[in-house]
């Protein structure tokens, strides 16, 4: 996370105070509601990050009935959840469209 003009930097600044402000409501109606940060959740103030509308990367691992689930979140916050095949068919069905990505493991490679 840094500034958006070096090649080094992954991800820049969220474009408007809106956007961060939305990012911060969606950590913590995460916390709220049943889900656990695993990694980032806050908005970015020290040092270079004062004078930017910086977001943590983060990820967090929700109850699949959470409602951001199903909101597009415009910000760097995916979600995950195990689950088994029967269960990511049957959600898939009910849930409508939305984006998506999966990764699969086995246990012993995940912590969470």
């Amino acid at each position: 996370v840094g500034d958006p003009q070096r090649e080094s930097t992954y991800m820049g600044p969220v474009t408007t105070r809106a956007a961060c402000e939305r990012y911060a409501a969606c950590c913590d109606a995460l916390r709220l509601q049943g889900a656990h940060i695993l990694f980032g959740g806050a908005v970015m103030t020290d040092g270079a990050f004062a004078d930017g509308l910086f977001c943590a990367p983060t990820i967090a691992q929700a109850p699949l009935d959470h409602p951001l689930w199903t909101r597009e979140l415009f910000a760097p916050i995916p979600l995950l959840a195990p689950v088994t095949t029967a269960m990511s068919s049957a959600y898939a069905e009910g849930r409508g469209s939305c984006a998506a990505c999966a990764i699969w493991a086995y246990r012993r490679e995940c912590s969470w």
